[in-house]
């Protein structure tokens, strides 16, 4: 059995065989998830050097080195090809780089740890995904009925060599062959394994008592206020402006209650608890509530990339019944359980100076997330932050608009602490950089958002083309959704009306952005106008249609029966010629 230490360069050196071993694709004849089973061509040093990735790297920790396009294909699979705004992108694009130094520690760990993984071990890993997906493949295959559900394994393989003209054996030696050595495949069952493999060297070096493993089972019972990021860009500041709250007498229901939405709809948000087995517990919460009386307020506890505070309400032993006749079994859920925290608390703690990075701009993305979730950031680090982003003039954006919208959120940060005439130049910064994230980007939303924030900046003649743009884009928007019409305009007037009473807009412009809105209207107006027309005639030429046959079955002595013409006609469309054209246009 060959037998491989598996070296950080061997993970990265994987990680860039861009082929396939096998995989499911859609078989569209069939219109169900069954497929051809594709074989990869050759990869890594016997790639044509015309093919070779030239993808940017986006960090180098020790072999391992990620590059963009490996970024956008993660990326993709989190959006699943739908559009996304601007804010939505960065957000996207910060998830995926999480997700790479998640890898990266992953495998240094690995490293460290001598961990080895032998060939055998992959096509073992190789066997169970190829032996699963076929599972799924015969299961889509009853459902559609393309089998019996009691077909044998010969009528299954006869089957899916009909439709996809595949022979699995020959198929599966392929695949459990090429995972070693030729396919981003392998990547996959190698990081499948390794968790695996680093939780069972873990065990070996645990020995609880029984006690400590009776613990374990016991249910402690919390409350949580979880501080969604997404609503507070300083996740921590707010979790400690709410621990001061409840430590002030706020009650920690009521506290629940502001914050919160409840998944149940019959009962406020303070209803819920969280239940726990004390052996399940993060080391930081674990170690917070020791020694903690019920009602005690524990945090901010970081939690995925955000904070949490958490109220403890009780502990509720919970020792199993059968715990003399099953020990064995109770102590190996305990060691288990206990080992996988061991292996996330070291992924966690794996040192970013490691880290050497090639792609300034996502370097300061990585960055000022670590800073928002520590607390406020120091002025002096946002704007080194603002340094290293404006001089990264060969950033390959992994979407577009991201650099940009990464300067606004720095931005964002620094305006408090603005003093003087910097106050009108971050707002006008902020302005710009947001101007250039919309610029691949069709939103209303967004151009409003760009009002707004030029009428901070006290540039009213760009505020005015901005909430022009978003009217226009309005227009088209309503053409497909007439709804939306409504709830654009409702925003985009509260902003007018902001940037009146501010005196950024003069009553000219004001007029000049009502005529453009009173435009947008009749246009929107004439359109369903016309679609109600169409329907009118089509509803005459069909009660004509009818008529004309009743008359002739009628001269022809038969009974009326039902028109050919009775049948609802296909609802007329608007073409784009006689559709709104957009405002100002």
């Amino acid at each position: 059995m060959k037998e491989a230490v598996l070296s950080v360069s061997k993970v990265n050196q994987l990680l860039h065989n861009k082929g396939c071993v096998w995989i499911l694709t859609g078989l569209m004849a069939l219109g169900v998830g069954l497929g051809t089973l594709q074989q990869c061509g050759s990869h890594g040093q016997n790639q044509p050097e015309a093919t070779k990735n030239t993808s940017p790297v986006i960090f180098q920790a020790g072999e391992f080195s990620p590059r963009v396009d490996e970024l956008s294909t993660t990326i993709k699979s989190l959006t699943q090809g739908r559009p996304v705004e601007p804010e939505q992108a960065l957000q996207f694009v910060q998830s995926s780089l999480t997700q790479l130094k998640s890898t990266s520690s992953l495998i240094r760990l690995a490293d460290k740890r001598g961990i080895k993984i032998t060939d055998d071990v992959i096509r073992d890993e190789a066997a169970k995904a190829f032996d699963l997906e076929i599972a799924r493949t015969r299961a889509l295959m009853i459902n559609k009925k393309l089998i019996k559900a009691n077909a044998t394994d010969a009528e299954f393989r006869d089957a899916l060599k009909k439709a996809t003209n595949v022979d699995l054996d020959q198929k599966r030696k392929e695949v459990l062959e090429n995972a070693v050595t030729k396919s981003d495949f392998r990547t996959q069952m190698l990081l499948q394994a390794l968790p695996e493999r680093l939780v069972a060297q873990v065990k070996e070096t645990m020995k609880p008592t029984d006690e400590e493993v009776k613990a374990g089972f016991d249910t402690v019972v919390t409350k949580s206020i979880y501080v969604d990021p997404a609503k507070f860009s300083n996740s921590k500041a707010k979790a400690e402006e709410i621990i001061k709250e409840a430590k002030a007498g706020k009650s920690f229901e009521a506290l629940m209650d502001r914050y919160l939405q409840s998944p149940d709809k019959t009962k406020p948000a303070s209803s819920q608890k969280i239940s726990e087995r004390r052996m399940n517990l993060s080391k930081e919460l674990e170690a917070a509530l020791k020694g903690a009386k019920p009602g005690a307020i524990v945090g901010p506890l970081s939690i995925g990339g955000a904070y949490e505070v958490r109220k403890f309400v009780e502990v509720k032993p919970n020792v199993p019944r059968d715990f003399a006749e099953r020990k064995k079994t109770y102590v190996d859920d305990y060691v288990a359980t206990k080992a996988k925290i061991v292996i996330s608390d070291e992924m966690m703690a794996a040192s970013d100076s490691e880290i050497v990075w090639k792609q300034p701009t996502l370097e300061a993305l990585d960055k000022f997330t670590t800073l928002m979730m520590k607390g406020t950031p120091k002025p002096e680090e946002l704007q080194e932050l603002l340094s290293k982003i404006e001089a990264d003039q060969d950033m390959v954006d992994p979407l577009p608009g991201v650099r940009a919208m990464l300067t606004v959120r720095i931005v964002d940060q620094l305006i408090p602490s603005a003093k003087g005439d910097d106050v009108k130049s971050m707002f006008l910064r902020r302005a710009e950089a947001y101007e250039r994230a919309l610029a691949s980007y069709s939103s209303s939303a967004g151009y409003v958002v760009l009002a707004d924030y030029f009428g901070d900046a006290k540039e009213g003649t760009k505020a005015v083309d901005a909430l022009k743009t978003a009217i226009s884009i309005m227009s088209s928007e309503a053409q497909t959704d007439p709804s939306s019409m409504a709830v654009g305009r409702a925003r985009l007037t509260g902003v007018k009306m902001k940037l009146a009473k501010s005196g950024v807009l003069t009553p000219e412009m004001v007029k000049d952005i009502d005529k453009e809105l009173a435009a947008a209207d009749k246009a929107i107006a004439d359109l369903n106008k016309e679609i109600k027309q169409q329907q009118l005639e089509q509803d005459r030429l069909e009660k004509e249609a009818k008529k004309r046959f009743e008359e002739e079955q009628k001269k022809a002595g038969k009974s009326p029966s039902p028109s050919p013409s009775a049948s609802p006609a296909p609802k007329p469309s608007a073409t784009p010629e006689s559709g709104p054209k957009p405002a100002g246009k």
